[in-house]
């Protein structure tokens, strides 16, 4: 992707397109602002690093910015970036990495989903929501730790995550969506807090052998039973 030179709206830099967002207001006074809106697909580069000139000014993570880029292994965000656009890794197929920065606030809809080498991603406490299908079918993911802030895990989340052992829902999650772990075959314990009040449909559908850790009496409890989950 090139750019022609003065280009008041966008910029290239080595074939990745940003969006000059405009000024924001900072601890030393305005800046330029970007957003990553196109990381191109058949790019070969293993790696992913935000160029120099606008790291500490890139925001934001287009929608769909890096789907699809199946040669990428690694891809490294500056703590600047404060949102991720919906499907913003979709499809990335070798990637196995990823560090969220702390800015961040909520995972999107699809965001990691196909992602199907991601052996290890950290979530900083700032999320409090993590999109529909997330993380479908991420299949190498074998842990993850949920964000003290969390509020919500939304259909599918985890949906076809077969490595995924273990999970705590924190404290405060009051709701577990529609096949939020559904086919996680290699599931076998999932702690869940009172404070869940809506567990949705088929949430452990093709999960076998699972313990379900939760209060006496909370609506988990009710769930596992009706759904013959051990406890």
């Amino acid at each position: 992707l090139n750019v022609t030179a003065g280009n008041q709206r966008y910029v290239s830099n080595d074939g990745v397109l940003y969006e000059y967002v405009g000024y924001s207001q900072g601890a030393t006074g305005n800046y330029n602002t970007y957003t990553l809106l196109q990381y191109p697909s058949g790019k070969l580069s293993a790696g992913y690093t935000a160029p120099v000139a606008i790291a500490n000014r890139l925001t934001a993570i287009g929608q769909g910015a890096f789907a699809g880029a199946q040669a990428l292994t690694s891809i490294t965000l500056p703590e600047s970036v404060q949102e991720i656009g919906a499907e913003a890794f979709r499809n990335c197929s070798a990637l196995t990495t990823m560090v969220i920065p702390d800015k961040v606030t909520t995972i999107p809809a699809y965001a990691f989903s196909g992602c199907s080498a991601l052996t290890n991603v950290t979530i900083p406490d700032n999320i409090s929501g993590i999109g529909e299908g997330a993380f479908q079918n991420c299949y190498a993911l074998a842990a993850i730790n949920l964000p003290s802030k969390l509020t919500s895990i939304s259909n599918s989340t985890f949906y076809g995550c077969s490595k995924l052992t273990e999970v705590t829902v924190p404290s405060g999650v009051v709701n577990i969506g529609t096949t939020a772990f559904a086919y996680c075959a290699s599931l076998v314990k999932i702690t869940i807090p009172a404070t869940v009040t809506t567990i949705g449909a088929n949430a452990f559908l093709g999960v076998y052998g699972l313990t379900m850790y939760c209060h006496s009496g909370s609506q988990a409890a009710a769930y596992a039973s009706s759904n013959k989950i051990g406890t």
